[in-house]
């Protein structure tokens, strides 16, 4: 199947080097990621991404970056196109680049965030979904992934981190799929745009049906740009509540 484009060419490489299977049950980004690297057992943020840097990518912090502030470490465990387990983790940073940060460390804000899924611990009843979000190293809370239950969480996890960080790209991608399906009502898609960025919720409400169609068209592409998925029936299963 011919894949799309993501948000971005830093992101089309994470993904290009994530379905390299090969043999191994295991694909990881960047290349010989091990478990133990992703885990920062106490340390600060800057020196847990150093030691990360240093370890697996010989200095280079360009080599995990999506965008200059957005850095990404990923580690799949799948069988047979279906994804059995999951640990993405993101950094993000203000105030500097990744490559600013790794030498020095000074930055306005710096912000943690993983993906986790795992079918073991299960924990509590309904206290652990099984696609979840992570903010900070700690356990939890925890938070259900957006996204519906289709499966493709690797790229509904990664577009959630663009539409907060690095809102331009993921805006530009998603006029460029509406555009390729719709070539005649550009229009239409600007104007949501700036009912959004008006907060003209009225507007919005006699819209309904393009917003389906944005919807959707964005679900397709999102779904041809990466094609290893989580069992979508087990993620309805745990989720709570059945909101969907």
């Amino acid at each position: 199947m011919a894949q799309d484009r993501s948000f971005s060419q830093g992101m089309d490489t994470v993904l290009y080097a994530l379905r390299q299977c090969g043999a191994s049950n295991v694909t990881t980004f960047p290349t010989g990621l091990q478990v133990d690297d992703v885990k920062r057992r106490g340390q600060s943020l800057h020196r847990w991404f150093k030691k990360v840097v240093d370890d697996r990518c010989m200095g280079d912090a360009s080599r995990l970056a999506m965008e200059d502030t957005i850095a990404i470490l990923a580690i799949l465990r799948w069988q047979k196109k279906r994804i059995i387990g999951a640990s993405v983790t993101i950094l993000v940073v203000s105030g500097c680049t990744l490559a600013e940060y790794y030498a020095c460390g000074t930055v306005s804000e710096e912000i943690y965030l993983r993906l986790d899924l795992s079918y073991d611990p299960l924990g509590g009843m309904f206290s652990h979904p099984l696609a979840h979000i992570h903010m900070g190293d700690g356990s939890t809370p925890r938070f259900a992934l957006e996204g519906g239950n289709n499966g493709n969480v690797v790229v509904d996890f990664l577009e959630f981190i663009y539409r907060n960080f690095a809102y331009r790209e993921w805006r530009e991608w998603a006029r460029r799929q509406w555009i390729r399906k719709y070539p005649e009502r550009d229009g239409e898609f600007d104007q949501v745009i700036k009912d959004f960025t008006g907060s003209n919720l009225t507007a919005l409400r006699s819209k309904s049906e393009i917003l389906s169609k944005i919807k959707g068209t964005l679900r397709e592409s999102k779904d041809r740009s990466f094609d290893f998925r989580a069992a979508p029936a087990d993620i309805e299963l745990i989720e709570y509540p059945a909101a969907r």
